[in-house]
């Protein structure tokens, strides 16, 4: 996330789409939890979701081992779906995305101009 004429955002990875019964990781590691944590961040700077630049990568399956969901579907799915509607539902909009497949992503995102750099194993 970043906001073009403030030039401040943030970025995280979280490892799951919502906690289950476990205190062991912090909130950053939950899709639920690190978008309530941008939305104070938002509100800290007395701004709003839609003045935001979202760029979301990711939920590669990378494992055919990823464990399944109660709902029947691999993490990394479950990963994407709930990342895009937790962003919709919390008003910001995805400018741009590179979700799904089997490879591993690095991202770089340069504070000052907003720019995304990625590179991903897919070859």
């Amino acid at each position: 996330m970043w906001h073009p004429g403030r030039r401040i955002g943030g970025m995280c990875h979280y490892l799951l789409a919502e906690r289950a019964n476990s205190n062991r990781l912090s909130k950053g590691h939950y899709a639920n939890e690190a978008i309530a944590l941008f939305q104070q961040e938002v509100a800290k700077v007395e701004s709003m979701p839609n003045d935001f630049e979202v760029k979301i990568f990711g939920g590669g399956n990378m494992f055919s081992t990823l464990p399944i969901t109660r709902r029947g579907e691999n993490v990394a799915t479950s990963n994407i779906e709930s990342g895009l509607r937790l962003l919709a539902e919390n008003g910001f909009k995805v400018k741009a995305s590179d979700l799904g497949g089997t490879w591993h992503r690095r991202v770089i995102l340069d504070l000052w101009s907003g720019d995304v750099w990625l590179s991903n194993g897919q070859g």
